[in-house]
């Protein structure tokens, strides 16, 4: 019985593996100094209006504090002024979205941000938009 209340979670860790396994990640910072590589998935771009959300993967070289090495946010960005919002993140224990994952959800900043002119969000945010016109 207690295998039969986890299965929900089973199929929800699976199926999130399968979707980084198979997603079109294209790296947007190849030439990053510090190893810090964020890709998109090119297979996530989904416009409505002047907005474009995507997913975004966020490699790091080296674990954070709790021994996270990457994450994967999905992203709302605004094509007239690229400001951004939160829709969904997890933290991976492993590089490239694998291994065990974390919702981030709950502490997910609200409503729009506005990144600066020279941050790697706000030029992907350009790129995606131009992408999907």
């Amino acid at each position: 019985m207690k295998f039969m209340k986890k299965i929900p979670l089973y199929i929800f860790l699976v199926l999130m593996w399968c979707n980084v396994g198979f997603a079109g990640w294209k790296n947007f910072t190849p030439d990053d100094k510090e190893g810090v590589y964020t890709y998109f998935d090119t297979t996530s771009i989904k416009k409505s209006g002047q907005y474009t959300q995507v997913w975004t993967l966020t490699d790091y070289p080296s674990p954070d504090s709790e021994g996270n090495y990457s994450n994967k946010v999905l992203f709302n960005f605004n094509c007239k002024n690229y400001q951004g919002e939160f829709i969904e993140a997890f933290v991976y224990i492993g590089q490239m979205g694998k291994g065990v994952s974390t919702s981030m959800k709950d502490k997910l900043p609200g409503g729009w941000i506005d990144f600066g002119t020279n941050s790697v969000t706000y030029n992907l945010a350009k790129h995606v938009c131009d992408l999907s016109k």
